[in-house]
């Protein structure tokens, strides 16, 4: 009897561990342009500065927060949200990022609007503890404010 006792609580133990939800620290990374072409919504995790710099390029601008956000590969890795070139207002918004079970959960939001007279490329990038580079990707996306 003791060991069927022991067994549950360890069961339950377990069971409880794997849909604990963990919120996960990072940084967005700014002053940066995609390089490529993207037809359909892509979700990218870049684990090296080859493939990073293969993607985007370095984007800086005269002001005081003007210079690209340094990223260190020995620690973090990159989470890159890319939507494919539109004419509209586009929202492209990262909400959160949530370790769920075996999963990295990133929540965003996207909205287009009207048509504008030019073109861009909307996309993201996440710098995240290089802990959680092995986990799966899940997707949730939110289209209201």
């Amino acid at each position: 009897m003791k060991k069927i006792k022991m067994m549950m609580a360890g069961l339950a133990v377990l069971l409880s561990s794997c849909s604990q939800t963990e919120v996960i620290k990072w940084t967005e990374a700014r002053n940066y342009y995609h390089v490529g072409e993207t037809r359909l919504p892509e979700t990218m995790k870049i684990t090296r500065q080859q493939t990073f710099d293969e993607n985007f390029g370095m984007a800086a601008i005269m002001s005081k927060d003007g210079q690209p956000t340094p990223i260190d590969f020995n620690k973090d890795f990159v989470l890159a949200k890319i939507v494919p070139e539109t004419d509209r207002q586009t929202t492209l918004q990262p909400l959160a990022l949530k370790k769920v079970g075996d999963k990295l959960q990133l929540t965003y939001r996207y909205t287009q609007g009207a048509r504008q007279s030019f073109t861009t490329r909307p996309f993201f990038l996440l710098i995240v503890p290089k802990a959680y580079e092995k986990l799966e990707i899940e997707e949730k996306m939110v289209d209201k404010e």
